[in-house]
């Protein structure tokens, strides 16, 4: 009976906590569906799966079932029950040979008086993007204007064709994107729950965005973790303000982890996987195919040497290898990670460098300072 009155008590007051977001979504909702147009994309929330610290990025990304810092809240919400002694997160990306740049904050707030609570703020951009839109000498396969010869005037660059060089503006692309995260307890079973907003600014246009994610864990066997994560969960929105309204349909993620010690050597060992079932269908860069259904797989590996050294290995969804490593002290970790482009690919490597602080030693520092 003490036990149902526990489940009872969470429950309640993860309701209470979800009020605003339901109230905000019926609020919203109307507006949104009518849309002058509509469009199904699969990319429209990239920001958040390319975001992450360099411990997150040298895994492959696949933290579901596995909490390695922080930032981790990005993968699982439900990473938000475990207690990390270095709880501010701040990670810089210079992705595809510096052509992206990506920076993170990440916080997690710890009381007495109420859930564990992860604010996560995020900035993405790409610069000096050239757009060639109004800058085509259209005039055909002959490269003269006004003779009517093929391909004069049909908005398409053909042989004989070029870009007037005096034409080309150029434009940029900014992602701003905040994710709010609490959670509850059931029994063994931990949940969270992220509420996450964004504002995408793309040459001329604003856009701007609302979604969903929730996150489960479980601890199977004592070195034996498997993790649930939905992302998009009621589809992800972000409405532009020429009209046109684009929708991300969720994400499923299935996740495991298992921990391995070596009694004679100081060394721990983590072997961790996702799958990522994604619900718009079946594309050519799947690694399977149910039905009408495809996904992706992402692997990691976590070796910690005394615990205080630590060397990473991953792939992620998208065939990006990874390697990284980091170093603990008692206040600050100091983590790099650099992954390589897949062999289809051509844009280039990355570099993502983070660091980790205890703020309480931080915020006792500065009091002390002062006084």
């Amino acid at each position: 009976m003490n036990l149902m009155k526990k489940y009872k008590y969470n429950l309640g007051n993860s309701m209470k906590s979800t009020i605003p977001i339901i109230l905000f979504i019926f609020i919203t909702m109307p507006s949104m569906i009518n849309a002058e147009e509509i469009t199904w994309v699969k990319y429209g929330w990239q920001a958040f799966r390319n975001s992450g610290d360099a411990s997150t990025i040298a895994v492959g990304g696949a933290l579901t079932a596995y909490s390695n810092g922080s930032a981790s809240i990005l993968s699982n919400p439900a990473h938000i029950h475990y207690t990390h002694p270095r709880p501010f997160v701040f990670a810089h990306q210079n992705r595809l040979n510096g052509v992206v740049g990506n920076d993170l904050i990440s916080m997690r707030f710890n009381s007495k008086s109420f859930k564990p609570i992860g604010l996560t703020i995020l900035h993405e951009g790409v610069s000096n993007i050239l757009d060639t839109r109004s800058s085509l000498l259209d005039w055909g396969l002959d490269g003269v204007p006004n003779t009517g010869d093929l391909g004069e005037g049909n908005g398409l660059i053909d042989e004989g064709e070029r870009l007037d060089v005096n034409r080309l503006k150029q434009f940029s692309q900014h992602q701003y994107a905040i994710h709010f995260t609490s959670g509850w307890s059931i029994g063994k079973y931990q949940f969270g729950g992220a509420v996450k907003g964004l504002i995408h600014t793309l040459g001329e246009y604003t856009g701007s965005g609302f979604g969903l994610d929730i996150g489960m864990t479980k601890q199977i066997w004592p070195s034996t973790t498997f993790g649930l994560t939905v992302f998009d969960i009621i589809t992800s929105w972000i409405v532009w303000d020429n009209g046109s309204k684009e929708i991300t349909s969720p994400t499923v993620v299935v996740g495991g982890s298992h921990k391995m010690i070596t009694p004679r050597f100081p060394i721990d060992i983590v072997l961790i996987g996702d799958i990522l079932i994604h619900t718009e269908g079946k594309a050519i860069e799947d690694d399977f195919i149910i039905g009408s259904i495809g996904g992706n797989y992402r692997l990691g590996t976590e070796i910690t040497i005394n615990k205080q050294t630590v060397i990473r290995f991953g792939k992620n969804e998208v065939d990006f290898y990874a390697a990284g490593l980091g170093i603990k002290w008692d206040v600050l970790d100091i983590n790099y990670a650099y992954q390589i482009s897949s062999l289809s690919s051509e844009l280039g490597d990355s570099h993502i460098l983070s660091f980790s602080m205890n703020t309480e030693w931080f915020i006792q520092k500065v009091i002390e300072s002062i006084n």
